[in-house]
């Protein structure tokens, strides 16, 4: 099987002369040895208004499912969740906010899986409080309220084992106004430039 390709496969069953298919699946094979889809589960909710998570601690008080009310969830591509300035890209992909699109948060867990060993350096960027954790810890942040600044102005980096499945949680959380989340990275061969490689990130 050739490696870092996107296949695209569906089940089916057949009773005499009827067949019937089951829906369309798409996974990733990637450089580490692990199928991958790159994807990762979402949730939104709806959050008390009035307030910015300034710290790690509010926002994970803020993105809390008990705080706020559940409005979305499911699995979409990093594309997506993990790119977007402007609501309207998760609108598009099916992903419902608030109505205005103000007083939300949005919380994507998945796996992170490299395909080197070595130091990666992640970028997180958003509007308003983003976080990106990585093995259950916080490796790059921008808390408080503010616009999406630039890929690369907020960085953090983690030493990583190559094929090897660690935790991944990429947090945000809007009071008012534009709203975004961006999480890109660099493997420990890149000097330069940020990508989402999606044979890196899976949502199993």
């Amino acid at each position: 099987m050739i490696r870092n390709q996107i296949h695209y496969a569906r089940a089916f069953v057949t009773y005499g002369s009827k067949t019937v298919y089951g829906s369309v699946i798409s996974f990733v094979t990637g450089n580490n040895g692990f199928t991958t889809d790159g994807k990762v589960k979402f949730v939104t909710m709806s959050t008390p208004g009035g307030v910015y998570s300034e710290n790690e601690s509010q926002l994970t008080q803020q993105t809390n499912p008990g705080f706020g009310n559940s409005i979305s969830s499911g699995i979409a591509n990093i594309n997506v969740v993990l790119d977007f300035t402007n609501r309207s890209t998760l609108n598009t992909a099916g992903i419902n906010v608030t109505s205005n699109g103000e007083n939300f948060s949005i919380v994507n867990t998945g796996f992170f899986i490299p395909s080197e060993t070595g130091t990666y350096t992640f970028t997180c960027e958003g509007d308003d409080a983003v976080d990106l954790r990585v093995d259950g810890i916080v490796v790059a942040s921008h808390y408080g309220g503010h616009p999406v600044d630039p890929l690369g102005t907020h960085t953090g980096t983690i030493s990583l084992i190559r094929n090897t499945k660690y935790s991944f949680e990429a947090r945000m959380q809007e009071f008012v106004g534009q709203e975004g989340l961006r999480i890109f990275w660099r493997r420990p061969s890149q000097s330069t430039g940020w990508f989402q490689n999606i044979s890196e990130v899976s949502s199993y």
